[in-house]
């Protein structure tokens, strides 16, 4: 079992209702680093309980920093992977375009 999944794992059941938790950092490569995050909050109902996750993008471009935030309703392990793979492809598109 790879290391991020291992914090996935371990941290979602702990997480409390309006609470952020974070996962550190997910992969780092020669453009970007990349940090997952995990939230819990109530739906507009008051009621049921949403998991939100994150993968936040940090880059330079042209000497500016740049993060990139998405933002998904965590429906299991694979919801990080597939944030992670879009990350990946919207900066080399970023610092392509700049």
């Amino acid at each position: 079992m790879s290391e991020g999944k291992r914090r996935r794992e371990e941290t979602y059941p702990k997480i409390q209702v309006n609470e952020i938790k974070s996962l550190g950092v997910l992969e780092a490569t020669d453009s970007a680093v990349f940090v997952g995050l995990f939230q819990r909050m109530l739906a507009d109902d008051g009621v049921t309980e949403r998991t939100i996750t994150s993968v936040i993008a940090m880059t330079l471009v042209k000497g500016k920093a740049i993060n990139v935030d998405l933002y998904a309703a965590f429906e299991g392990s694979s919801t990080f992977e597939n944030l992670l793979a879009e990350q990946k492809t919207i900066i080399v598109n970023l610092i392509a375009a700049n």
